[in-house]
């Protein structure tokens, strides 16, 4: 029990669910100060707990999905590869290629002019 509390935490701090993972910390102070005393009943309840903050500390999130075939271009700024980078190292100056992801996958047709730029 204690080992999954231990890896649920942290997984809970990765994910910056700070009210989480503090309850995790509790159970695990209790858990520890209950010893052999620490019941079904304590888990029961604990489980339910730590069950209701964390879905309710996902709802305050926003989260996307990025289906399998599509994650070698997330987060990527060598979009268009090393050789056409060397060969147009001047092409995406006015955008960042992950902006030019972003604009391209929420739907945009066009870029901004930079007329004035």
């Amino acid at each position: 029990m204690s080992e999954s509390l231990l890896t649920m935490r942290k997984e809970c701090e990765i994910l910056g669910i700070d009210p989480t993972s503090d309850l995790i910390s509790f159970m695990e102070s209790e858990l520890r100060r209950k010893g052999e005393d620490y019941n079904y009943n304590d888990l029961l309840k604990d489980v339910e707990t730590l069950s209701f903050s964390f879905a309710n500390d996902l709802r305050k999130r926003f989260f996307f999905r990025i289906p399998d075939n599509k994650q070698d271009y997330f987060q990527k700024d060598d979009l268009l590869g090393a050789e056409a980078s060397r060969s147009f190292p001047h092409a995406l100056t006015r955008y960042n290629v992950r902006d030019l992801a972003l604009l391209l996958n929420n739907g945009c047709e066009r870029l901004p002019s930079h007329e004035n730029s």
